[in-house]
C-alpha cells in the first residue's frame, strides 16, 4: 500500500478518467540543467458533469489515500487544460507537478540525483509545473510535456500517464503519486476479431504453472493454450491484457510487470518473448475504485485478444472487479465482452479460481476442516475495502469461504462451475466436493492440480487438458447429500469423478470424457491399489486413484486423517469410497507422467465415471486419551541412514493444516532443537536430512533420516527431547537416549 503520511487528507472534487497500458516502459533521460523558475497561480476549477464511464471523485478511496489530487472536467477530458491538480499539506513549500509514463519506482530512480535547481530546470523545459501547496487546484498548462518531453496526445490511445508531485525534503527528493491517471477519454477501438471462434475460451491453471522459461514450472502447453484462439485466426502477436490485482498495490504491480527479478526477466519482457504484446491494466487493490469504472481501461481491455489474471488471493479480484453493489464494473464488463466475442481469459491459481461465479477463497487451505464444519461460510466480498480485504477469514477455523464473484465461466459455457486449484498438492479434493454442495449441489466442479490446466472452448463446449499432472471433474447431477449445518455429519453418495491428463478432453455439453490419442483402455490389471494413511495428504488422492485404475480392485476405501488440533482431533472419521461402476473406463498411454515430482512413476492415465461416496463415523482418536507418552523401541532400516522410533501413542509433529505427519524443515537451521539430536560415539553431532527427517509412519513411529552420504555407526546415539508430543498434546516427560550397540538400538 502507499505510505500513510501527513500528506494524506481530504480535499477535493469530482471526476477523472483513468488509463492503462504502455506497451513498453520508456527509458530514463538525463536531467536538464537548472534554469529560472516560474510559478502558476491557482484557479477555481468548475464542477464537472457526471458522464458514463467516470466516477465522482468523492466516491474514490484515493481521496483519502493520497496527498496529490486530480480533478477533471469530463465534459471534455482530452486536453491537459481539462485537468487540475491540488496538493495538500506539503508543509507550505513549493512543489513540482509533472506527468510520466513511468511508474513510481522508475520515476524515483530518474529524479534521485536532482536538487532544487534540477527541479527548476524541469519547469523551464516545460516538463514540470511549479506550484505552491495548500492553495487550491492548479490547471495543467497546454505547453506541459511529460518528464521525457513527450506531449500529451489524446489520439495516442495506448499511452497513459501517472501524475506526480515532487519536492526537496530533508532526505532529498520526495515523490508522491496521484491515485488517478492522465489518459485519453476513450481507449483504443475494440477488436473486430479476437480469434477464429465466435465464443471465447477460458484457460484456468492449477498453480505452479509458469510462463517464465527460467522456472522449473514453465509450461509451454500453458502458453500455447493462452494463444491458441488468436493464432488460429492468424494473428501473429496477440495482445494480452495483464491484471495483477492480487500482487497488491499498483506500485507493486508495476514493479512486477516491468522490473526484472533476479534471474527472471520482467513479466512484460517474458510475455514478449513468448510472442505476445503485453498491455498493463493498473487495477491495484489500493486504487481499484479509481480504475474499475474508467471507460478508457475498459476500452483498453477490449483491444486485447487475451486477458490474464495472476495468482495470489482471488478475493482481491472479487473486490476489485465489482461495484459496491456487486454488479460488474466497466472493467469486468469489458472482460466478459472479450470472451463473448471470441477472446481468451487465462489465469493460474487464484487467477483461475476467480473465474467462477461462486468462488472459493480464504479459510480452508486443506480439506478436513470444511468437512468437519459441514457448512461453508458466505461473505459479501464488496463489504471489504482495500485496507481490510487482506484480513478476510472465516469465523470457524479452516472452514470454506464462498463469495459471489463476477463469473467468467458462464459467458463461455452457459453454466457456472466451481473451480479449485492445487488440488493434489494441497489435498483439496474434500474442500472441492463440499464446496460444490454448498454452491451448486447438482452442478459440476473442476479441481486442477499444480502444473496442469484445462482450456475450455466456448464454441464447442470442449475442455482440453494440458500440463504435467491432472484435472479432476466432479459431477453432482445425481448426488445425494447429507444435510448441511451439523458439525461432523458431512456425507454424500452418487458423485461421479473423472480424472484427466494431458491431451484428454471433456465434453461439457454431453458430459463425456474423450481420452487423448495414443491412450488405450487398461485391460492388464496387475498393479496394487495404494493404501493411504490420509487421502488429503500431499499427492495422496492422485496416487490412490492412479494405482486403483491399474489394479484389479473394484472398489477401495480411503480414510482422512484428522487435523492435529482440537476440535478437529476428536472430530468424525471420514471415509471415501471409490467404485468402478459398469460404465467406468480407465485408459493409459505408454508414457509416464512427464514431471517426476508429479506422479512420475505412473503412466499417463485417464479415469472416466468413477463412483464416489463419503461417509462419517466416530473418531479413531479418543479425545480423552493422553496419559503416559513415551518411546518404546527403535529399529534401524537396511539403508543405514534411517531409524524408526516407536512410541506408546500416536504422534503429532506437523505445524499446519493436515500436515501433522510430516515436518519439512527446508534448511538445517530450521530443524527444531527440542526434537531429536543425533551424535556419534564421541558426542559430535550428525547432520539430519532437512526434508525427509521427522516423518510419522503408522501414527506411532517417528522416522529419523540422516543427511546425504551420512550413515549410522556403532556407538551413535539418538537423544529424544521433550518437544516431541503425542497427538493429544502430551509431551515426553523426560529426555530419552537410544544407543546403537551391536547393531541394535538400545534404550539407556
Amino acid at each position: 500500500m502507499y505510505r500513510n503520511t501527513s500528506i494524506l487528507a481530504l480535499l477535493a472534487a469530482l471526476l477523472l478518467t483513468f488509463s492503462a497500458c504502455a506497451a513498453s516502459v520508456p527509458s530514463a533521460t538525463e536531467a536538464p540543467a537548472a534554469l529560472p523558475n516560474t510559478a502558476v497561480e491557482p484557479t477555481i476549477v468548475p464542477e464537472a458533469i457526471a458522464d458514463e464511464g467516470h466516477m465522482l471523485y468523492d466516491e474514490a478511496p484515493s481521496k483519502y489515500q493520497y496527498g496529490i489530487y486530480v480533478n477533471m472536467n469530463t465534459s471534455a477530458g482530452d486536453a491537459l487544460a481539462d485537468y487540475s491538480v491540488a496538493l495538500n499539506n506539503f508543509a507550505d513549500r513549493n512543489a513540482y507537478v509533472f506527468y510520466s509514463e513511468l511508474g513510481l519506482t522508475h520515476v524515483k530512480e530518474k529524479l534521485s540525483t536532482l536538487d532544487e535547481s534540477g527541479l527548476e530546470a524541469l519547469v523551464s523545459e516545460n516538463k514540470a509545473l511549479k506550484i505552491s501547496t495548500n492553495d487550491g487546484f492548479h490547471p495543467l498548462t497546454s505547453e506541459l510535456t511529460s518528464l521525457d518531453g513527450h506531449p500529451f496526445n489524446a489520439e495516442e490511445k495506448d499511452i497513459f500517464y501517472y501524475i506526480y508531485a515532487t519536492y526537496v525534503g530533508n532526505e532529498g527528493i520526495e515523490v508522491e503519486k496521484a491515485g488517478r491517471f492522465l489518459t485519453p477519454k476513450d481507449g483504443p477501438e475494440a477488436l473486430a476479431q479476437y480469434s477464429a471462434a465466435e465464443i471465447g475460451a477460458i484457460v484456468p491453471a492449477g498453480g505452479a504453472t509458469s510462463v517464465f522459461a527460467e522456472s522449473s514450472s514453465y509450461s509451454q502447453g500453458y502458453v500455447d493454450a493462452l494463444m491458441q484462439g488468436a493464432l488460429e485466426a492468424h494473428m501473429e502477436t496477440p495482445r494480452i491484457a495483464v491484471i495483477e490485482t492480487t500482487i497488491g498495490s499498483e506500485q507493486e504491480m508495476y514493479d512486477d510487470m516491468y522490473l526484472p527479478d533476479g534471474e527472471y526477466a520482467s513479466f512484460s519482457d517474458t510475455l514478449r518473448a513468448r510472442g505476445m504484446e503485453p498491455v498493463y491494466i493498473p487495477l491495484g487493490i489500493d486504487n481499484y475504485r479509481d480504475v474499475q469504472n474508467t471507460k478508457y481501461f475498459a476500452d483498453l481491455i477490449r483491444s486485447c485478444h487475451i486477458v490474464f489474471f495472476t495468482g495470489g488471493d482471488q478475493a482481491y479480484y472479487g473486490l476489485a472487479l465489482a461495484n459496491p453493489d456487486g454488479s460488474p464494473s466497466l472493467v469486468a464488463q469489458a472482460i466478459t465482452d472479450v470472451l463473448k466475442n471470441g477472446g481468451t481469459l487465462g489465469g493460474s491459481s487464484a487467477g483461475a479460481a476467480a473465474m467462477s461465479g461462486t468462488a472459493l477463497t480464504n479459510g480452508a487451505s486443506g480439506s478436513y476442516q470444511p468437512l468437519y464444519w459441514n457448512q461453508a461460510e458466505t461473505v459479501d466480498i464488496c463489504s471489504f475495502t482495500s485496507e481490510t480485504i487482506a484480513g478476510n477469514a472465516t469465523v470457524n477455523e479452516g472452514n470454506n469461504m464462498l463469495y459471489d464473484s463476477i463469473g467468467f465461466i458462464e459467458p463461455v459455457l452457459g453454466q457456472d462451475i466451481l473451480l479449485d486449484t492445487h488440488v493434489d498438492a494441497r489435498g483439496r479434493i474434500g474442500r472441492l466436493i463440499i464446496g460444490l454442495r454448498d454452491s451448486n449441489p447438482t452442478g459440476l466442479a473442476i479441481g486442477i492440480d499444480e502444473t496442469a490446466g484445462i482450456r475450455i472452448d466456448g464454441s464447442t463446449g470442449i475442455g482440453t487438458v494440458f500440463g504435467s499432472s491432472g484435472v479432476y471433474i466432479i459431477d453432482a447431477a445425481n448426488a445425494v447429500w447429507n444435510e448441511a449445518g451439523t458439525v461432523g455429519t458431512f456425507g454424500a453418495t452418487g458423485l461421479v469423478l473423472h480424472y484427466l491428463t494431458v491431451g484428454d478432453r471433456y465434453d461439457f455439453v454431453n458430459k463425456a470424457v474423450v481420452p487423448a490419442e495414443g491412450k488405450s483402455e487398461i485391460t492388464l490389471l496387475t498393479g496394487e491399489a495404494h493404501n493411504t494413511e490420509d487421502l488429503f495428504g500431499t499427492d495422496e488422492t492422485g496416487t490412490t486413484l492412479l494405482s486403483f485404475a491399474h489394479s484389479a480392485a473394484k472398489s477401495i476405501t480411503a480414510d482422512v486423517a484428522n487435523t492435529m488440533t482440537q476440535p478437529f482431533l476428536s472430530g468424525s472419521l471420514y471415509t471415501f469410497t471409490f467404485e468402478k461402476a459398469a460404465n467406468t473406463k480407465c485408459y493409459a498411454s505408454n508414457e509416464l507422467f512427464p514431471n517426476p515430482k508429479y506422479f512420475g512413476s505412473f503412466l499417463q492415465t485417464t479415469i472416466a465415471g468413477l463412483q464416489v461416496s463419503v461417509t462419517n463415523g466416530p473418531s479413531k482418536f479418543d479425545p480423552n486419551a493422553g496419559g503416559a507418552f513415551a518411546p518404546l523401541s527403535a529399529a534401524g532400516e537396511d539403508n543405514g541412514y534411517a531409524v524408526g522410533v516407536t512410541f506408546s501413542g500416536p504422534l503429532s509433529i506437523g505445524y499446519e493444516g493436515n500436515n501433522r505427519y510430516f515436518l519439512d524443515c527446508e534448511e538445517p537451521e530450521n530443524i527444531p532443537d527440542d526434537y531429536v539430536a543425533v551424535c556419534d560415539a564421541s558426542g559430535a553431532p550428525k547432520a539430519q536430512d532437512c526434508v525427509y527427517t521427522f516423518r510419522v509412519d503408522n501414527e506411532m513411529t517417528l522416522r529419523i533420516v540422516l543427511a546425504e552420504d551420512v550413515y549410522f555407526a556403532e556407538g551413535d546415539t539418538l537423544l529424544l527431547k521433550t518437544g516431541i508430543t503425542s497427538l493429544y498434546g502430551v509431551a515426553l516427560a523426560e529426555e530419552t537416549t537410544f544407543r546403537l550397540t551391536g547393531g541394535q538400538w538400545v534404550m539407556e
